[in-house]
Order: C-alpha cells, then sequence, then structure tokens
C-alpha cells in the first residue's frame, strides 16, 4: 500500500505540474484580449483543446478510479493524495472551461453550427462529470457511485437537448450574426429540410453574407450564387418531401405538416 501511494504521489504531482503549464498558456492565451489572427484556423484551436481535454479526463478517470478505491481511501497519511487529486480534478475543470472560451471565439466568430452545440452540451456533462469526481474523493464514494449518477445526468440532458430546434436557432442566429463574411453558407444546406422555409424567407440576408465572403482574400465557401443556392435548396426540399408520401399516418408529425403547408401541398 505504501508504494502504491508514493507512486501515485509522484504521478498527480507530475500531472498536475504539466497540466498547470497548460492551464497558464490557456490563461494568457484565451482568456485575456483573444482576437483571431489573420489566416487563424479556429477549428483546429478548438479541435486541439477538445483533444487535449478528452486525453485528460481519461487520465482523471483512471487514476481516481485506481488510487481512490478499497483501502487506499482509508490510508491513515493519504493526505497529500487526496489534495493532489483534488487539485488535479480542479485544473481539469479549469481546462473544460478553457475549451468552452475556444468553443465561445468559434461561435463568436463563425457563427452556430451543429457540432458546435454538441461541444457546449459535452462541455457541460464533462463539468458534472468532474464535480461528482471530487465528491467521490470527498465521501469515499464506489465507481459505480460514478456509472450511475453521469449515466443518469447525460440521459437527462439528451432529454432536455431534444425539446430544442437547433437547425432553427442556429439558421436564426446566423442570419443575424454580426460577421456575415464568417459564416458556412454551405452548412445552411446541410440542415433539415423541415427548415427550408425559414432560409427562402430570408434569401436577402443569405446573399448578403455570400457578398461579404466574396471580399475576402481566402474564399473558403462553395455557394456564392443565390440563384443555384435556391435551386439546391429546393431540389434537397423536394426530395424530402417526395420520400414523406410513400410513409404511413404513424409518421405523422407537426413539422412535416408546415412544410408541406409552405409548399402548398396539403
Amino acid at each position: 500500500m505504501l508504494n502504491e501511494y508514493r507512486v501515485g504521489i509522484l504521478i498527480l504531482a507530475a500531472l498536475n505540474v504539466l497540466l498547470l503549464i497548460v492551464n497558464i498558456i490557456d490563461l494568457s492565451w484565451v482568456y485575456i484580449g483573444f482576437e483571431v489572427p489573420e489566416d487563424f484556423n479556429l477549428k483546429q484551436f478548438v479541435h486541439e483543446g477538445t483533444y487535449l481535454l478528452i486525453l485528460s479526463i481519461l487520465l482523471s478517470i483512471g487514476i481516481v478510479l485506481y488510487f481512490f478505491r478499497g483501502s487506499l481511501n482509508f490510508y491513515p497519511k493519504n493526505k497529500a493524495l487526496f489534495i493532489l487529486g483534488k487539485v488535479w480534478i480542479v485544473q481539469n475543470a479549469f481546462l473544460t472551461i478553457s475549451v468552452f472560451m475556444r468553443n465561445f471565439h468559434y461561435i463568436n466568430y463563425h457563427g452556430l453550427a451543429s457540432k458546435r452545440i454538441g461541444m457546449i452540451a459535452f462541455l457541460i456533462m464533462t463539468f458534472f462529470g468532474l464535480l461528482t469526481l471530487v465528491y467521490k474523493v470527498n465521501n469515499k464514494k464506489s465507481s459505480y457511485f460514478l456509472l450511475r449518477v453521469n449515466t443518469w445526468f447525460i440521459f437527462l440532458s439528451l432529454v432536455c437537448l431534444s425539446f430544442f430546434n437547433w437547425d432553427r436557432i442556429i439558421v436564426s442566429n446566423n442570419l443575424a450574426h454580426h460577421n456575415p463574411a464568417e459564416i458556412d453558407i454551405d452548412h445552411y444546406l446541410e440542415l433539415d429540410p423541415r427548415i427550408s422555409p425559414l432560409i427562402l424567407s430570408n434569401l436577402d440576408a443569405i446573399e448578403m453574407q455570400m457578398k461579404a465572403h466574396q471580399l475576402n482574400r481566402k474564399v473558403w465557401v462553395n455557394s456564392l450564387d443565390i440563384d443555384l443556392f435556391k435551386v439546391r435548396l429546393l431540389k434537397k426540399t423536394k426530395l424530402y418531401l417526395k420520400r414523406q408520401k410513400s410513409h404511413s399516418w404513424a409518421s405523422w408529425n407537426m413539422q412535416d405538416k408546415r412544410l408541406r403547408d409552405s409548399f402548398g401541398l396539403n
């Protein structure tokens, strides 16, 4: 037990130092006066932070489950191990907030997208998971406790997410975005066809975004012609409506009805 305790101290001390360096860099780079440099890849910026967070979270889970188990929980001289474990979890919580800030800058510059919303949901679940790790360490709870509580939280989070029409939220947000030259116009065509009436009623705003993109030094979207954009959107929507005709009454829903009404099919 003494050897395991010493190994745990060394591992947690080393990991805390490494993560502290990362967090200090993030503090000076992500939090204080962040500006998007020219030709800077915000997508890669967010992904790198996410990969680091996932690796760090997996390490956290492994360390907590291994070193805060069974008899080690009740080892009389384990105060240093407990302190280092809590510091490690707190640093991971800070890293989670840092990734949230990266994602915030991404949304602020490029607008909303499905994966960016998914990232926010993932970070909330991650933060909750870290809180439960702290609770486990403080109260000497079992691994089953972690599994049970986090599974329920993930389930309830997914249920809550299903209450919202995220595609409508994405379109509404991006149409009114303050940075039209950086909105992903192609993403409009990837959304649920049932959101097409909203897009069709705002073609003027989308055309303005296309013109703003054309002034960029580097053009990174494919949709730059409003007429071709409209043709592609209508083709996708009509194909969806055609498929719906073969469905039985059991698949009826209000969104499909509204879409058919907007095209005068009811």
